[in-house]
């Protein structure tokens, strides 16, 4: 049976075991998760020093050419579709149209690249056609009136873009992931970070009606 002094001696023991326990420093992690955390450390640390331009884009649109040198003096304006919808109004193959687009395209990329192509649409269409609402109840306009009268809604605008799109064959869709607002979404060549030199498709988003925005860019809400 032990002593008090011994019983003392044995808490003293356990007391400085576990001060000592309390001021070590910890152990840093090891195997494969200290692996795989400094491999992403390391990958941080070199994309923050890349410069920017060593992804570079695809082509750029040089030049919007003015709207007087690219619309025709008349334009045919077709029935109005029997369904209500804003997909009806889209139209793809009407000559005039496929005219406008192609003349936009081939002055502002020089080269075929339908990533180009979108943006020099939307830059055309953002820049030279104005904003003006809807009559009481909702008017889907067709892209030939958009044209000659030079303005229209959000819808006008998605309308107008998406058939020109689609007559030099970019595939479109509409977005309406905003209450009360439609815009456009392309599907265009797009680089990734680890594609390389090479490039993948993607919906590019394309708001015609911000006159802020750039290709890609969402108009800022409130």
């Amino acid at each position: 049976m032990s002593t008090r002094a011994e019983r003392d001696e044995e808490h003293e023991r356990l007391l400085r075991d576990v001060i000592t326990e309390e001021r070590s420093p910890a152990t840093p992690p090891s195997g494969p998760a200290a692996y795989l955390v400094g491999a992403v450390l390391v990958i941080l640390l070199v994309l923050w020093l890349l410069p920017s331009g060593v992804f570079p884009e695809r082509a750029q649109p040089n030049k919007i050419p003015p709207f007087d040198e690219v619309v025709p003096a008349s334009l045919d304006v077709p029935d109005r579709p029997a369904a209500n919808t804003i997909d009806a109004y889209v139209i793809a193959d009407d000559p005039s149209l496929k005219l406008v687009a192609s003349r936009v395209v081939t002055a502002a990329c020089g080269e075929p690249d339908k990533r180009c192509y979108a943006d020099a649409l939307f830059y055309f269409v953002r820049d030279n056609i104005g904003y003006v609402h809807d009559p009481v109840e909702e008017y889907y306009e067709l892209p030939q009136e958009t044209l000659l009268a030079g303005a229209a809604d959000c819808d006008g605008h998605a309308i107008l873009l998406a058939s020109l799109l689609r007559s030099v064959g970019v595939l479109t869709r509409f977005d309406h992931g905003t209450p009360g607002h439609v815009a456009v979404e392309a599907w265009v060549p797009q680089r990734t970070l680890f594609s390389g030199d090479e490039y993948t498709f993607g919906w590019r988003y394309l708001d015609a009606t911000c006159s802020a925005c750039d290709p890609g860019e969402r108009r800022a809400r409130p």
